[in-house]
């Protein structure tokens, strides 16, 4: 009895130890997942918006742009098969769901754009992302994807350096003709332009970073930068610029009928004058066509007679419904060729001080040389207005989205079951004590 006893106690602990070895090669041999939430606060998620107001697509998040990102902050190095182990869950609190379960068993509809994310990495060694790579990785995640998404929602961020043609360091310390303003890739070409035209050149700077100043006005109207000043404060001191500035070089060009080629000057302006004519005739034309057709309207006019509030009756007149149409074409043609005429009349009348105009004479080379001068200190003065416009907006825009992507859940290894691994041991271990007691017994 007491060697049964025995043998039995023997069979349990081995099969005990046996059980053990088994279920700790069978948990580390189950996948593993690495887990990380974050969530999203900014106007329009709550209606499935993006901040530019378009439909905002979750699995953006782990798009390929932005993994390369998060590999980059994680220094770990990124492969295309990581898009492939990892996934995205949107995350529903409970009572939505039991609010989407009630609206449909009532045959409502019922939508909810959920603002949290479970960002899911499955752990694969063979191909280089084991669970300390990919815990590295959504460690950074959140970070990662704030970069990307404050780099690509930064509207209306625009970069005025390259749309004005200013690519690298604007105001070369060595130019000083209009000639030579563009000494590589400084500046903007200004000679490609003549003295008249210059002031136009500029007059399309100012209104481009005008604009922008306008749209970031209305964003951030009560925005201050670090430096003290807000979107208004700039958009002030620059209109003041464009109005003593221009008015500077216009008088210059003006009164001295400044110009690089005077020949060529005047037969651009001879063309422009032809152009425009033909112009201003094509307009005549089609607005004498245009009233005579109405004055056919007029002549076919009926009558229709209406009650009204007293009961008396009134008779009015009825034109055909192309009328309205037809009388506002006129008027715009009209318009068009009374704005092209006081084109013509502006060009002829520069054409008039050109043929008067004395191109060698010192006054004009002196005038010429100020003007130069004036031109490259209104360019240093917009490449400080364009870094500073840039700087607040990059402030701005961080300071907006500061907080839009949050972190819940530090990242974190998905463990077996524990009641799982005890209910899979017991199984094991009760198997193994009958196969052993039935060997020793046969023995």
């Amino acid at each position: 009895m007491k060697k049964s006893m025995k043998n039995k106690m023997k069979i349990l602990v081995i099969s005990f130890v046996l059980t053990v070895i088994l279920v700790f090669v069978y948990d580390i041999s189950q996948t593993k997942e690495v887990t990380t939430v974050i969530s999203l606060q900014f106007d329009g998620i709550e209606k499935g918006l993006s901040p530019d107001d378009t439909r905002f697509e979750y699995n953006e998040i782990i798009s390929e742009d932005v993994l390369k990102i998060v590999a980059e902050k994680a220094n770990v190095k990124y492969t295309s098969e990581l898009s492939e182990m990892i996934s995205i869950i949107p995350s529903l609190p409970k009572n939505i769901v039991e609010t989407i379960k009630t609206k449909r068993i009532n045959g409502e509809d019922y939508f909810y754009y959920p603002n949290e994310f479970k960002i899911v990495i499955v752990a694969n060694d063979k191909i280089g992302y084991n669970e300390k790579t990919c815990l590295l990785l959504l460690d950074s995640f959140k970070d990662g994807y704030e970069e990307y998404f404050v780099n690509k929602y930064k509207y209306p961020f625009i970069n005025l350096r390259e749309m004005l043609g200013y690519f690298n360091d604007v105001g070369n310390e060595n130019s000083e003709t209009v000639e030579n303003t563009n000494n590589g890739n400084d500046l903007f070409d200004y000679s490609k332009y003549d003295y008249p035209e210059i002031t136009k050149v500029f007059q399309n700077e100012f209104n481009m970073i005008s604009s922008y100043l306008s749209v970031l006005i209305e964003d951030g109207p009560e925005f201050i930068s670090s430096k003290g000043h807000t979107f208004k404060d700039l958009k002030e001191t620059i209109n003041l610029s464009k109005k003593l500035d221009l008015n500077q070089i216009d008088a210059l060009v003006n009164s001295l009928s400044l110009t690089n080629d005077l020949d060529k000057l005047i037969l651009k302006y001879k063309y422009m004058v032809k152009k425009y004519e033909l112009n201003s005739s094509k307009k005549q034309n089609q607005y004498a066509v245009s009233e005579g057709m109405l004055a056919l309207l007029e002549s076919k006019e009926s009558s229709m007679v209406v009650p009204i509030a007293n009961g008396e009756l009134i008779t009015i007149k009825v034109l055909d419904d192309s009328y309205d149409t037809i009388a506002s074409d006129a008027t715009e043609f009209r318009l068009k060729a009374g704005g092209i005429d006081e084109e013509i009349k502006y060009l002829k009348s520069e054409l008039d001080k050109l043929a008067t105009s004395l191109s060698s004479s010192e006054k004009v080379v002196e005038g010429k040389k100020e003007v130069d001068s004036l031109v490259v200190n209104l360019n240093g003065k917009i490449k400080k207005w364009i870094s500073m416009i840039e700087e607040s907006s990059v402030e701005f825009f961080d300071d907006k989205y500061r907080d839009s992507v949050t972190l819940v859940k530090f990242a974190e290894v998905k463990k077996s079951s524990t009641k799982k691994n005890v209910a899979i041991g017991v199984f094991i271990m009760f198997c193994l004590f009958i196969v052993l007691s039935k060997v020793v017994k046969n023995k």
